[in-house]
């Protein structure tokens, strides 16, 4: 609580000063400051400097309600990223940094909010900004990838950039419940973009984006077990 507290006391002036001005600084200070306060250590395993193929889509496994902090500690151009429309709406200040910061919101039950956030990310990425994006839906914790909605597809087809599957690994939901906290090291690697038009369909397109993720969370699991 003390974190999103600060978080919407630091944040509110900014409500007040254009964007491009204290992003990537003070968004980067908010980032580190919220990984200090929760204990989480993350470390990038990619290969490739992730920043160099923006505007792209990051299409990321989805673990705890951190991860697209986790992916935008490494981010430093111009982004944003969906989350459920009803977060919003929890708690009404924080509807007004979300619009300030760019989130984009989707309410899953609704077919045109669905339709305006796919509108969305589209004049995202149009105008340079990469999107943070979690194809499942919401957290799976019992294997690597969940199912895949066939939104990330109709996304990639839309838009036409590229998709850079992404996994996280090394924390779930639970952290931020535990009474004691103590540090966690999470880990996340990107892998090769891919595009919607090198696939025949829409299933295609997905079934290969969940074999990537699916891939590049084996590879992190083999790295750290032999550390």
């Amino acid at each position: 609580m003390i974190v999103l507290t600060w978080i919407v006391i630091f944040y509110f002036p900014m409500l007040f000063v254009p964007f491009s001005l204290h992003f990537p600084f003070f968004y980067q200070i908010a980032i580190r400051f919220f990984l200090w306060a929760t204990k989480v250590k993350i470390t990038d395993l990619s290969t490739f400097d992730i920043n160099a193929k923006c505007p792209a889509i990051f299409a990321s496994n989805h673990k705890c309600f951190a991860d697209p902090v986790f992916i935008a500690r490494f981010i430093m151009k111009k982004f944003s990223f969906s989350m459920s429309s009803h977060v919003m709406d929890m708690i009404p200040p924080f509807r007004l940094i979300a619009w300030k910061m760019r989130f984009i919101g989707i309410n899953k039950k609704n077919f045109n909010s669905i339709l305006r956030s796919f509108d969305q990310i589209k004049k995202s990425v149009n105008t340079g900004s990469s999107v943070i994006y979690f194809p499942e839906g919401y957290y799976t914790i019992d294997k690597p990838v969940g199912e895949m909605r066939g939104g990330i597809a109709k996304i990639a087809k839309l838009t036409g950039v590229g998709i850079i599957p992404i996994a996280i690994y090394g924390i779930n939901q639970d952290f931020i419940y535990e009474e004691k906290l103590e540090w966690k090291q999470v880990y996340l690697k990107a892998g090769e973009m891919i595009k919607f038009e090198e696939y025949p369909d829409e299933r295609s397109f997905v079934h290969e984006l969940t074999l990537r993720i699916e891939k590049l969370y084996m590879e992190i699991e083999s790295t750290v077990s032999t550390r």
